[in-house]
């Protein structure tokens, strides 16, 4: 008895935590959904964890601690600084008040996942899928979504992603516009062969 009086509220707590590690911005589910129709982005599969985006300034608070070495960018991590917005407001992308708007939607933060419900793919953790991929001689492949960062007007979005194809990996980083109820690539910021 004393066992389970225990374990109750750990399971309890478990349950609440893992419910909370599901993203909780329905707007990144459109996005996704309406990406995923697009013929550049065809894939097996979603990845189930979304790519966490760092500030800059992390970076280089690891870089004190390395001695002043630069470590390299971590696979898979992705950075900005607030520079990179101020591009941004030059290239006519975003307006000069969006730029701290979208600098502190950065939060580093991991652990948020996509739930397979509301994605109009199969969904399956990064984990999964190397290990299907490990075992079979058809390679599946994936698209691996960041944390979008929005406009201040919630019109627009940067997006980054990791695209498998099954033989090598891109990374893209689009500007999303929302037109007639749709979310739409209108610019293609990054591409280029990891």
């Amino acid at each position: 008895m004393n066992r389970v009086k225990l374990i109750f509220p750990l399971i309890i707590a478990s349950l609440i935590l893992c419910n909370n590690c599901y993203s909780q911005d329905r707007t990144i589910y459109q996005i996704i959904n309406d990406l995923l129709k697009d013929s550049t982005l065809k894939t097996d599969l979603v990845i189930s964890e979304i790519n966490a985006i760092h500030k800059y300034s992390e970076l280089l608070n690891d870089t004190a601690k390395n001695n002043g070495q630069i470590s390299p960018p971590i696979f898979g991590v992705i950075y900005y600084d607030r520079e990179y917005f101020l591009k941004l407001v030059r290239s006519g992308l975003i307006q000069n008040e969006d730029v701290d708007y979208m600098y502190n939607q950065i939060n580093g933060k991991y652990g948020l996942k996509l739930d397979s419900l509301l994605v109009k793919k199969r969904v399956l953790p990064m984990r999964t899928w190397q290990s299907i991929n490990e075992r079979s001689t058809k390679k599946l492949s994936f698209i691996y979504f960041s944390n979008p960062i929005y406009v201040k007007n919630k019109e627009s979005v940067l997006l980054s992603v990791w695209i498998n194809d099954g033989s090598k990996l891109k990374e893209k980083t689009f500007f999303i516009k929302l037109v007639d109820g749709k979310w739409v690539i209108s610019t293609v910021i990054l591409e280029r062969n990891i």
